[in-house]
C-alpha cells in the first residue's frame, strides 16, 4: 500500500486535493481528524473570542484519532484491492498546534513513528490564508508556516518530503499526479 499525506497549514487546500486524489484513483481517504473533534467534540468548549479549548488530553484523543482515520482509510483501501491511499493531513500537523497552546510538551511526537506514510506534499502558501476557526492570523502566518515546514523537515526524510508551492488547483493536480505516477511505476518495477 502506498500511502501519501497532503499537509500544510490551514486553507491551503489539502482537503479538496485529498479528496480529488482519491476519486480519481477510486480509493479511500482519511480526512482530518482534529478538525472534525473540533466541530463536534468541543462545539460547546470555546473562550471568549469563540476559538474550541483544548486540553493535553484533546490534543492525545486527537492524535489517536487521526491514527485511527487513517489506518481505517488503509484498510478500506486494501479491501478495495487499491496500491495507494490518501491522508488529508497526519499525527505531525496536530504536533504543530499542540506546541502553539503547550510549547514545551512533546507528548504526541512518540505517535508519529505509527504513522504509515510513504509521501508527504507540503503545499506552501504565498499569501496569507485565513479560515475563521484556525490559530493563525494575518500577523503570525508566515512564521507558523515556517515552523509547520521545519517541524516536518525534522522528522521525515527528505525523499519523503515533497514542498508544492504552485498555488493555482489545476496546476498544482498535474504536478502531483505526475510524481505520484512516477512512484506508483518506481514500486511496481521493485
Amino acid at each position: 500500500m502506498f500511502v501519501v499525506a497532503f499537509i500544510g497549514v490551514p486553507g491551503v487546500g489539502k482537503t479538496l486535493i485529498t479528496e480529488f486524489f482519491a476519486d480519481n484513483y477510486k480509493t479511500s481517504f482519511a480526512a482530518e481528524y482534529g478538525w472534525w473533534y473540533c466541530q463536534n467534540i468541543l462545539k460547546n468548549y470555546h473562550d471568549e473570542n469563540g476559538k474550541p479549548v483544548t486540553t493535553i488530553e484533546d490534543f492525545i484523543k486527537i492524535a489517536d484519532g487521526q491514527l485511527n482515520w487513517n489506518n481505517l482509510a488503509i484498510t478500506k483501501a486494501k479491501l478495495m484491492n487499491k496500491k495507494i491511499c490518501f491522508f488529508d493531513t497526519d499525527v505531525i500537523f496536530h504536533q504543530f498546534f499542540f506546541e502553539i497552546q503547550f510549547p514545551k510538551s512533546k507528548v504526541i511526537l512518540n505517535r508519529i513513528a505509527a504513522s504509515k506514510i510513504d509521501l508527504y506534499f507540503f503545499f506552501e502558501s504565498t499569501k496569507v490564508l485565513l479560515k475563521h476557526d484556525s490559530p493563525l492570523n494575518a500577523q503570525n502566518f508566515f512564521s507558523k508556516q515556517k515552523r509547520l515546514k521545519n517541524l516536518y523537515q525534522k522528522y521525515l526524510n527528505s525523499d519523503q518530503l515533497i514542498f508544492i508551492k504552485e498555488e493555482e488547483h489545476s496546476k498544482r493536480i498535474k504536478l502531483i499526479q505526475k510524481i505520484i505516477h512516477k512512484k506508483l511505476n518506481e514500486i511496481t518495477k521493485k
